[in-house]
Order: C-alpha cells, then structure tokens, then sequence
C-alpha cells in the first residue's frame, strides 16, 4: 500500500491507495451531479454535493475533493485491487493496510451494500502535513477487494462529516464490472 502526498491550493490532500502495478490514466468524466459509476471495476456511490471529482487518478482508484478547512482538503477515495480475494481473506486482508505514522482509534466489522466488511478510524499525523482523520472501509464482492476512505483534518469528523460519510457510504452500490480479474498469487 503506497500512501500518497498531493498538494492542492490552499490544502493538502492525502490519499491511501493501493496502486499493485495499475498504470496511472484520467479517471471516466464525472457523471451527471455527484453520482459516480465505474462499470469497469463494478461499483457506484454518490459523492458529498459539490464535492469535485480529481481526475488524474489511477484507473482503479476514484477520488472526490470536498472543502478545504483548517488547511487540509476533505477527500474520499474508492480503490479496487485486481488480484482475486475470496471473501473467507477478508481479515487477512484488512488486517494487511498499515500506513506509517498512523494510529488506529477504532475497528469493527461492518456491511458495504451488503457485504461484509471491516472498518477502522485512523488519525494520521504526517511530518510536514497538518493531522489528518479518515474512516476506512474493506469488503470483498465477486472476488474483489474493494477499499474505501473518507478522509478529514483532524477533530473534523465529528463536525458534520461522520454523517456525510456514513451516507456516501450507504449509496455505494454494485455493478457488473467489465474488467477482468488478475490470477491470485500464489507463495
């Protein structure tokens, strides 16, 4: 897991996205409103009203940017890993993200449109960069690890954003993707 550092004026941006050998490309133009579709890797979810879509993206990673407040640019992030899961890894799977200077405040398991899934709260405090918040989010659908992050300054989530999370994260949605699956490795 790469984790990335993008400035964006005024703030600062930070992603945690798992790249595995995806070669960076313009993301699908966004759709109409905020409502995002990526038939290619087979979700759906609706970002936050007048959040704008960061095109310069990893083909299998999706970003919106919200408001930048405290100087640090709320964003979410959807990454989908190309590598076949079975459902049964899921723990081994989430329990695989570690970002450096990070602290966990919370995990538990969770459901994503129907899946099960593990989430955590982390609080992120990068040298150089203001402290950082984000809720992540692991399932597995049809053999595909999917990764979800909203991420916030610091002291922000409980400011209007955990309810903002929550309903993007309850408009994620399934599609039948069009890509295909990559052999799992074996050791």
């Amino acid at each position: 897991m790469a984790f990335w550092a993008v400035n964006r004026t005024p703030g600062m941006l930070l992603l945690a996205a798992g790249v595995l050998g995806f070669v960076s490309s313009s993301a699908a133009p966004p759709a109409a409103g905020n409502a995002y579709r990526n038939a290619e890797f087979g979700y759906r979810y609706d970002a936050p009203a007048a959040w704008e879509q960061k095109v310069d993206m990893p083909r299998n990673t999706s970003a919106f940017l919200g408001p930048t407040e405290q100087g640090f640019t709320a964003n979410l992030t959807v990454t989908v890993y190309a590598e076949k899961v079975e459902t049964t890894d899921l723990l081994k799977f989430a329990n695989g993200f570690k970002v450096d200077h990070a602290r966990v405040l919370d995990r538990h398991k969770c459901t994503v449109a129907g899946e099960p899934g593990y989430t955590w709260r982390t609080l992120l405090t990068l040298p150089g960069h203001p402290p950082a918040e984000n809720r992540q989010v692991v399932c597995v659908h049809n053999h595909r690890a999917y990764e979800l992050t909203f991420t916030v300054g610091a002291g922000q989530m409980n400011k209007g954003y955990t309810a903002l999370c929550d309903k993007w994260l309850a408009s994620f949605g399934w599609l039948k993707p069009t890509s295909p699956l990559l052999p799992r490795n074996k050791p």
